[in-house]
């Protein structure tokens, strides 16, 4: 049997931010936007998506703590205005889905929030603006885990209670219990007997009170 024999107080959560960006592939106004000229067109978008992504990115890093949280590659998704979503995309951005413990959305509405989890079961937070009780509310209804949270900073509050239960389920406890066997020659003779234990019941049950 192998052990873990890292200290618990260095467990990290692995955070994967992911920005959900709109562009246009024709020109017209309406109904989210009112612009003209070069900025109604499509290069403009994937212009205005590359710096909102960059932006998020850099928040990210100044606001999540190094300490507790190990920042994943990021993602850019980015989907036209017909809002559709194929198992490509999905898996797009649920690459290496086994090394997450967490992702972080950032952006518009798109459908895949509401297709992710259901492929991917991992827990989402999702960021800011209406748009994270209007895409969240119907995944909680049905047992998904996905958290709204309207700033960075509750991110990061919401990040530390996750980062418990992951320190929680990775804990085991060796319990030693002294036994007293039958006298021997010279002597009483003291076996020592271990027990393997695994924090999981009590984890999960702290989270969803903190929660």
């Amino acid at each position: 049997m192998e052990f873990n024999l890292n200290r618990t107080i260095d467990v990290k959560l692995n955070v994967r931010p992911v920005t959900l960006a709109l562009y246009h592939n024709y020109v017209f106004e309406g109904p989210c936007r009112f612009e003209s000229g070069e900025k109604l067109k499509k290069e403009h978008d994937l212009k205005v998506n590359a710096k909102r992504h960059q932006n998020f990115v850099e928040s990210v890093h100044d606001v999540l703590p190094e300490e507790e949280v190990n920042i994943l590659e990021p993602i850019l998704f980015q989907y036209d205005e017909s809002f559709l979503v194929t198992d490509s995309d999905l898996e797009t951005v649920g690459k290496n889905s086994h090394l997450v413990d967490l992702y972080l959305f950032s952006g518009g509405v798109t459908d895949l929030l509401l297709e992710f989890p259901r492929k991917y079961k991992k827990p989402m937070i999702v960021l800011n603006r209406c748009i994270n009780t209007m895409s969240t509310a119907s995944l909680k209804a049905r047992g998904y885990e996905i958290h709204p949270c309207q700033t960075l900073a509750d991110a990061a509050e919401m990040m530390r209670i996750l980062r418990v239960r992951k320190a929680l389920s990775q804990t085991r406890v060796l319990a030693f219990n002294r036994m007293m066997l039958p006298p021997a020659k010279n002597g009483p003779v003291f076996a020592v007997l271990w027990t393997h234990l695994k924090v999981a019941d009590f984890e999960d049950g702290a989270v969803r009170a903190a929660v």
